[in-house]
């Protein structure tokens, strides 16, 4: 039911953003400020070359926001989801650390040399064949306690990086629904500034052809970079995982 909720805000969201043509009134409107911004001569340039104005000003504020509360919408709802892969990824990390640990004790019972005929009491009777036998059946169930202990320590891992990358898989094509749909405001608000420099070129021929306006993104890093760390800890856990198996392998 969340799952649903959640992807009819993001189609909602995604009719916002929309990048089909400019509307008549918005057209208008657009000229109009670059007409009188390009007449008063308004538009200046930074030491940087970005050019700015109070409209351009605006219009790069009103992005800012809107994908401020995109994501920050999308952070909120991602919160316990991310909690949960942390929570795993701290115990799959303590995990792998049992496992050298178990592998280690494990190689070194298998380095001890068993003498499988040596004879206990209460075995006079036996055979030699049964006598090395049991030594042997001995030896290994001996073994097989280490064995059972690193066997049960990387099936935890495997489950655990299961279900790490099935959260993060979901995590993933959310995080790549918002961007999208933040990438159609982008292209949006772009068509809005060409259409505004055009109609303030017309007005002041000193302007460039193609402004400098930068809009940042800076929410949609900083919730990318933060997904992408915890992706980061989870590929590793999974790659020493497979080195661990090939090494087994060899």
């Amino acid at each position: 039911m969340k799952n649903k909720r959640n992807k009819k805000k993001q189609i909602r969201n995604l009719k916002k953003g929309k990048t089909k043509s400019l509307g008549l009134f918005e057209t208008l409107v657009m000229k109009h400020a670059g007409w009188s911004d390009g007449r008063k001569n308004l538009l200046k340039c930074s030491e940087e070359g970005v050019w700015q104005s109070s409209r351009l000003k605006g219009e790069i504020d009103s992005y800012e926001e809107y994908c401020g509360v995109l994501f920050g919408q999308l952070k909120v709802e991602s919160e316990d989801v991310f909690n949960d892969v942390n929570m795993l990824l701290d115990k799959t990390e303590l995990l792998q650390k049992n496992l050298v640990t178990s592998q280690k004790e494990l190689e070194a019972e298998l380095a001890i040399k068993t003498n499988v005929n040596e004879r206990k009491f209460g075995e006079e009777e036996l055979t030699d064949e049964q006598i090395v036998a049991r030594r042997t059946r001995e030896h290994n169930n001996h073994l097989n306690v280490f064995r059972q202990r690193v066997d049960e320590t990387k099936k935890s891992i495997e489950q655990n990086c299961e279900e790490i990358f099935s959260m993060l898989g979901t995590l993933g094509e959310t995080y790549d629904s918002t961007c999208k749909i933040a990438n159609r405001l982008f292209q949006h608000c772009q068509r809005r500034v060409d259409v505004y420099w055009r109609s303030a070129l017309r007005q002041n021929d000193s302007l460039p052809p193609i402004p400098n306006v930068i809009f940042t993104k800076n929410s949609e890093e900083q919730f990318g970079s933060h997904y992408k760390e915890v992706k980061r800890r989870g590929e590793l856990i999974k790659k020493q995982l497979v080195l661990s198996e090939e090494e087994k392998e060899v």
